[in-house]
């Protein structure tokens, strides 16, 4: 969804409830707790929080367009190869080696897209990047924590036949 987005011109919408759940399984995993299940949300905050304003966005130029769609491409390339280390993961999950690739392909995606202007697909890169790195340093990561990883992959970056397919 966020590739094919960002490949018309459009700022992605937010992935807010999959990025507070990446916070939170890092915040479990840096304190050391085991992540067999989603740790549960935090209360929501009774402020309301702000729209973003209609017509935020400026027109794209022709550069700005082919910048869009040489992101597309190379963002299309680092979720298939992220895909394919997700899938050694599962049968390696205490693969130090695989969570640091998948970290240093999220890292790069994270970079790309904030280059190219696309925040909240860097947002969410990032957001999987802490993860990762604190799962690194921990030796390993759990079934859990995977599947949140690919709903990343396959929901919110790759939908629209865009990147990885699963």
């Amino acid at each position: 969804r966020m590739l094919a987005e960002a490949g018309a011109g459009l700022e992605p919408a937010p992935a807010t409830n999959l990025i507070g759940d990446l916070h939170r399984l890092a915040e479990a995993a840096a304190a050391g707790r085991p992540v067999e299940e989603l740790p549960p949300t935090a209360p929501a905050s009774l402020e309301p929080t702000a729209a973003p304003e209609p017509g935020a966005l400026k027109a794209m130029t022709e550069l700005d367009q082919e910048l869009a769609q040489v992101f597309q491409s190379e963002a299309s390339e680092i979720l298939d190869s992220s895909d394919a280390i997700l899938r050694q993961l599962r049968g390696e999950p205490d693969s130090v080696e695989l969570l640091n690739d998948l970290r240093r392909e999220m890292h790069t995606l994270k970079g790309s897209s904030r280059m190219a202007g696309f925040m909240t697909v860097g947002d969410l890169a990032h957001a999987a990047e802490s993860v990762l790195d604190v799962l690194g340093k921990a030796g390993g990561t759990t079934p859990v924590v995977l599947d949140v990883l690919q709903q990343a992959l396959d929901g919110d970056f790759g939908e629209a036949g865009i990147g990885v397919v699963g």
